[in-house]
């Protein structure tokens, strides 16, 4: 780094930096790791250039670019993204979230106003495969706290990443007389039945995982991304299995691959379950399943 200290001479060498590594969005990303090991939020970094960075600062700098241009993920270096409009806390036990889970998220949450805006008791919700928590969470602070959701459940087979969710939850502050979080298989009781379920299970296939981008297949957890040799395992549990644990007219929503959806259709056409909606992500690309219990 240069001897100067000034905000914009060490965003300028950071930048330089992540570019030499193959990072994308170098001016992003410089602008991120700096507000993270400084304070200087990126609004205070275009007003004041020429403010000086201690060495400690400098240090920590240098520390988190080591690590990003060995691609470990900004979100973890960081130790959290933003999802939903919120930052959730992530490490190396969860997934980072991305912006695609965001469609399911928004697609649920018209579902259950639609559904159960008139409700008196509240509906139960299960996020299973739940890893940082953000997709239930996120759909309980939209809903949740309009009465529409009196229960929710957040599952996963890592109890490392289960701390995550928990985590997330005291976060934003979710009141524990509705939450239960399960350490378990994809089903935390087979007498418990919900309105409504959301999965992103782990989906990648057996060929795919050896392409993974560093980011991915270096950092993130492999139990939260094999889905088997064909990436469709875990559709085909919850195909045979959802059934049991959906109330009358109610809904699982799953994401997916952007080239599994025909297989993923063929799969549930087999099951009890009914397609209701197909839906895409924010680059045209198939992301989302919605299926319906029928009443």
């Amino acid at each position: 780094m240069p001897e100067s200290k000034s905000i914009n001479r060490i965003i300028n060498e950071l930048e330089q930096e992540l570019n030499s590594c193959g990072i994308e969005d170098v001016s992003l990303e410089a602008s991120l790791l700096l507000e993270a090991f400084t304070g200087f939020d990126r609004l205070e970094q275009l007003r004041s250039p020429e403010a000086q960075l201690t060495d400690l600062q400098i240090s920590k700098l240098k520390a988190a670019l080591h690590e990003r241009c060995r691609h470990k993920p900004l979100s973890q270096i960081l130790g959290e993204t933003w999802f939903y409009g919120r930052p959730f806390l992530v490490n190396a036990d969860v997934l980072t979230p991305r912006a695609d889970t965001e469609i399911l998220v928004e697609a649920v949450i018209k579902e259950i106003e639609e559904r159960y805006r008139g409700t008196q008791e509240g509906i139960s919700v299960l996020d299973t495969c739940t890893g940082t928590g953000c997709i239930g969470i996120s759909i309980w602070l939209e809903c949740g706290k309009a009465d529409l959701i009196r229960k929710l459940d957040l599952n996963d087979t890592s109890a490392k990443a289960l701390k995550v969710a928990r985590n997330n939850a005291e976060r934003h502050a979710l009141p524990e007389n509705c939450l239960s979080l399960y350490s378990c298989d994809l089903w935390p009781d087979d007498n418990i039945h919900y309105d409504v379920i959301t999965c992103n299970p782990p989906y990648i296939n057996e060929g795919d995982m050896e392409r993974l981008m560093p980011e991915v297949g270096l950092y993130e957890p492999k139990l939260a991304l094999y889905g088997g040799k064909d990436g469709l395992d875990f559709y085909r549990r919850l195909a045979e299995e959802a059934a049991e644990h959906l109330s009358p007219s109610g809904i699982i929503a799953v994401e997916h691959a952007y080239d599994q959806r025909e297989a993923i259709k063929e799969i549930f056409a087999a099951s009890p379950l009914k397609l209701l909606k197909e839906l895409n992500d924010y680059g045209g690309n198939a992301r989302v399943l919605i299926f319906e219990m029928p009443g």
